[in-house]
């Protein structure tokens, strides 16, 4: 029978330090996805606390929908918008400065064609999401500005 010959300390303990390294990063992102499950499910009791309290009223929902939309997505601002007569309503917004608000309540409902970025999200079926509106090509420029200012 035939010995194996021994691996060095060295490389046992480099391949020890690299499979460490893999397990710390495999542990991480089991916490990270850990940690986002928890924050959806509180959103959701969140909003169904509200459901149960207010069955009859909307605007406390979608009040609720939108501040844990900005939380979950860690986002500066979000809103929340229902269709209605081929325009998309403004219902809940997540407060940003006066003059921000101000546009944003004065300006819906809005058509289609007006926010692009909303109408991608309704016909996806998906949440959307931008890290710049002044930058993202989805929001028209000006307005944009406005409220990001």
């Amino acid at each position: 029978m035939a010995r194996k010959k021994p691996v060095p300390l060295r490389a046992r303990s480099d391949a020890l330090a690299q499979r460490l390294e893999r397990e710390s990063a495999r542990r991480k992102r089991a916490e990270r996805a850990l940690a986002q499950s928890a924050a959806r499910q509180t959103a959701t009791c969140d909003i169904l606390r509200v459901i149960s309290a207010s069955p009859t009223e909307v605007q406390p929902v979608f009040d609720v929908i939108v501040a844990s939309a900005k939380r979950l997505l860690g986002g500066f601002s979000a809103t929340v918008g229902t269709v209605a007569a081929d325009k998309l309503h403004l219902r809940a917004f997540t407060p940003i400065s006066d003059a921000a608000d101000g546009l944003l309540t004065t300006s819906s409902p809005w058509s289609f064609a007006d926010v692009p970025f909303a109408s991608q999200a309704i016909r996806d079926r998906v949440t959307c999401v931008a890290t710049d509106t002044e930058l993202d090509s989805r929001f028209k420029a000006a307005v944009a500005r406005d409220v990001a200012q």
